[in-house]
Order: structure tokens, then sequence, then C-alpha cells
């Protein structure tokens, strides 16, 4: 593991009084030191130890750490812009070395272990992970998700010795008002960084280093180390840096094992799409306050683009929007029930921001109360999928209720083409417009479409009052049928959205 002189100014025995005369001592970073020796040539990015009468003549070589034991340094060096460390004893510079060597043998051990859990496949514990980063840096941690509800906290406990002893707390906790209302005022800014950040919530002798959690690119939680036992030190950032990227492994693989074991709402869901019969337990999920509803919803990936492989998507989801959001693979598609309160349109917003980010697009049903016709809406679902989203995916959520005419018309054309079902007359009229170059059936749909308002037909079609009065006569004539029926003007625009329905836009 390599170090940078800021950690191993601070962890050096208390012994050695210490002067850092180093810039930006947290930006390089070293492997183990070399002694150095008289002639030797300095080489970028190495760490040396010696002695100050060993000093060679000041040097620009960039990328390198020295540290030195003995009299005072000359000052000439003080402005050569090289990384240095004085210790202005006449303790042995192999003595140093050595214990500098110890330091790096302490954290190459530190190093190694997490890498071991976070390589173990069947035994791999996030805990152990969490409790190995709070023995080094010192103060308890904690992990939220993304509701901001802490899932893991790490708790203390001294024993009769005065000694602290660290376990977990994995009891799911919402955090208290006091605090929820503080995280609020920070949260639009601080939940979109991706890199380590002082958080600016503002508590009394007590500050929080955080790193965003987003694994999949999306963000899933927060761990954030909070200065509880002491002060932070300059060497603790890089430390938790250090731990922060092994973390946001582990915490992907914890998501990731966790969903293997179905969730009772995932049961209940397959069950329920399945149309077998729920256990008390499992209505009891599916129960509604009087302001909420549920919606169904479907994915499918989107063409072309590298989608997120659907058992991660589903887990993650539910994941990512926990109790009003359930999800399962069913029949190798993924299927979910979202639920919504009246006017709440959040859920809805991070549903359609995470699924365009995994390269997903969703078919919605109307939205329900009960689960009787539960295929009806499934049906919704599927339908907005096969028939509305085609590249470059301009929009991520499709509704049924938006597209409920052309479903109905879809379903009519299924047994009798749409040439079939259409009248006699107005089929005459498209001819007419096709050999005569006229547009009667683009005045007809735009008439009926404005109430048979002549203003704002005129207006909607850029022609004079007078002269789409006379088209409306000329048109009238041809179609032979009285437009005043509310009856005909309905089969009238059922008819010219069929045609459109079909394709049939080119004739008017």
């Amino acid at each position: 593991m390599k170090l940078n002189l800021e950690i191993i100014r601070t962890y050096l025995p208390e012994n050695a009084t210490l002067k850092s005369y180093s810039i930006e001592t947290h930006k390089l970073i070293f492997r183990r030191p070399i002694f150095y020796e008289k002639g030797m040539t300095l080489t970028e990015g190495c760490l040396y130890v010696m002695r100050v009468k060993d000093l060679p003549a000041p040097a620009s070589v960039p990328g390198i750490g020295i540290i030195c034991v003995g009299e005072r340094i000359p000052s000439a060096w003080f402005t050569s812009g090289i990384q240095m460390l004085w210790i202005p004893t006449e303790i042995s510079p192999i003595t140093i070395l050595n214990q500098v060597n110890q330091l790096y043998d302490h954290f190459d051990d530190w190093d190694e272990r997490l890498r071991d859990e976070l390589e173990k496949e069947t035994d791999f514990d996030i805990q152990r992970l969490l409790l190995l980063g709070t023995d080094m840096l010192e103060n308890p941690i904690n992990v939220v998700g993304n509701t901001l509800q802490s899932l893991f906290n790490v708790k203390f406990q001294p024993d009769s010795h005065g000694k602290i002893h660290y376990h977990i707390d994995d009891y799911p906790h919402d955090m208290d008002l006091n605090h929820l209302e503080l995280v609020k005022q920070v949260c639009t800014l601080e939940r979109a960084l991706t890199t380590p950040y002082l958080s600016s919530i503002d508590l009394p002798d007590r500050q929080y280093y955080c790193n965003n959690l987003y694994p999949m690119g999306h963000f899933v939680g927060c761990i954030s180390i909070g200065t509880i036992f002491r002060p932070f030190r300059e060497s603790d950032f890089p430390l938790a840096d250090h731990f922060f990227s092994y973390f946001q492994t582990a915490f992907f693989k914890y998501l990731r094992n966790n969903s293997q074991i179905q969730s009772s709402e995932e049961t209940a869901l397959q069950k329920l799409l399945r149309q077998e019969s729920l256990t008390k337990d499992e209505k009891a999920l599916f129960r509604l306050n009087p302001n909420e509803s549920w919606i169904l919803f479907k994915l499918k990936e989107k063409k072309g683009k590298n989608a997120l492989p659907r058992d991660y998507m589903y887990r993650t989801l539910t994941t990512l929007i926990a109790q009003n959001l359930y999800a399962s693979v069913f029949h190798k598609e993924i299927i979910g029930f979202i639920r919504l309160q009246e006017n709440e349109e959040t859920i809805l917003d991070t549903f359609d921001t995470f699924i365009g980010r995994m390269d997903y697009y969703a078919g919605l049903s109307n939205h329900f109360r009960e689960l009787e016709h539960i295929n009806d809406y499934l049906l919704q679902a599927h339908y907005m999928t096969e028939h509305y989203s085609q590249p470059p995916y301009t929009q991520n959520l499709f509704f049924f209720q938006e597209h409920t005419l052309d479903y109905l018309l879809h379903t009519c054309t299924l047994e009798m083409s749409a040439t079939s079902l259409i009248p006699g007359n107005l089929l005459y009229l498209l001819e007419y417009d096709q050999k005569k170059g006229t547009e009667y059936i683009k005045t007809l749909d735009v008439y009926l479409q404005n109430e048979m308002s002549i203003t704002k037909t005129a207006e909607a079609l850029f022609i004079h009052r007078t002269s789409l009065m006379k088209r409306l006569d000329k048109l009238i004539r041809l179609l032979d049928d009285d437009l005043h029926s509310p009856k005909t003007r309905l089969t009238y625009r059922l008819c010219l959205a069929m045609l459109k329905n079909e394709g049939m836009k080119s004739f008017y």
C-alpha cells in the first residue's frame, strides 16, 4: 500500500518530533522508502531516508519525498518544492527507516485484510469490512440507503478497563426529524457528489466525511465517518478514501448477494401474476391507504443499448424505491407495481430517471386499487412497451391512459381490416382527395377536432373563414351526411383516428 508523507508524519512514534516542509503532502504517494547514501541519483517517485548532512545540492526532481534526520536543513531546500519531513534529533536514520517500514507493514496488513474480505464469495461479510475501517480510522462509520435509512451503524461500548469495543447495528433506522431536517438542507447538492467530501451539515463539534455510493452509476446510499472520538487529522482523508474505494465494490456485492433471497413482496407479486391465491399476510402487502393507488409497469431494454442485466435491474429498483415498488422477473420480463399517492410525482420522476440511465423504458397501466383484474393492467403495460418506443428513445415512460383510444382502434382491426370498417362515403372522400389533390379529409378531421368551430378550424388550416365555409359546403355535399348528429360525428372521428392508426397519414 502506498502512503503519503502526511500519513507517515502522523503515525511515526511519538519520540520523533516531526516538522513538515512538504508541499501538498496528500497528493504524492510513495512505496517503501530507500536509504540514501552519498552519490546516489534521486529518482522520480521514490521516497528517501537520509541524514541532513548527506543531502545533495537542491535539484529539481519531480515527485520525490525525503525524510531527513539530524541538524537543521539548509534553507535552500525549503523552497525546492520537494516534499520533506525533518526529524531534528540524533536518532539513527536506520532506526527511522525501520520505523517507517513498520508503518508500511501495518498498512499493508490492513489493505490485505480489506482485500481478502472483499474477495470472499461464500462467507463475505460487509460488517467485517466496516469494523476493519473503524479500527483504522478510529471513528465510527455509518451507512445509509437511498432513502436515508440507516443500514449499518458502528456502535461502541467501553469495557471495565476502558477499552473500546465496536459492534454493528444493522437494524434499519430512519433518521430522527431533527437530523433529517439538517440533511434536507444539503441533500440536493451533496447527493450528486461522486467523490468523497466533508459534509456541510452543521452540528456542534462534529464533522462527517462522506462518500456517496454509486456502484452502478446511480445513487444508492452514503457511507460516512463521524468525529465521535476525535477530530479529523489530515492523514485520515487519504486513508478514508482508500477504504471508500473498497467499500464501493463491497456495497454492490452486498446488494447483489442480499437480493438473491426472494423477499416476501417478490414472492407475493409472483403469485399474483400467476393468478394464485395470496395468504392473509401477502394480501396485506398490497393494502392501500385511501389516497393511494397502484400502477403496473413492464420494463424493456432499449435496442442497441448496453442495458443493466435484468436480475440486477429489478433488484436495484426495489432497493432504490423501497416500500413503494415491488418488482420481479416474470416470464423473462421485469414486471412490477408502484405505489403512488395522489398528486405525488417524486417516485415516478426517480423511476423515470433511473430506468433511462440503465437503458430501459417502461409501459405503465392505468391506476387501480383492486387486484381482481391484474391481467388487464398487465396487458395495458405490455401494449405500451410493444407499440410506443422506438429509437432514439426521447422518453422512458409510456402511459396507457394517454393511448386508450389507440388501443380501442387497434383491437377493432384485429378481426376486420380498417378499410372494411370505414363508411363508403368517407372512403369516397379519400379517393376524391387522391384524384383531385384536394384536402377534404384533412378539413373534416380538423373541423371535427375543433367541435365544428368555423373560427378555430380556419385558424388551424390557415385559411379565411369564407374560404372554409365554401369548402365545407362542398365537403358535406360529397359526404351526403348530416354532421349535426353527435353519433355521426363520433363515427367519423373514430374512423379518421383509425386511418391515422393504420398509417394512412399521407391521405390527409
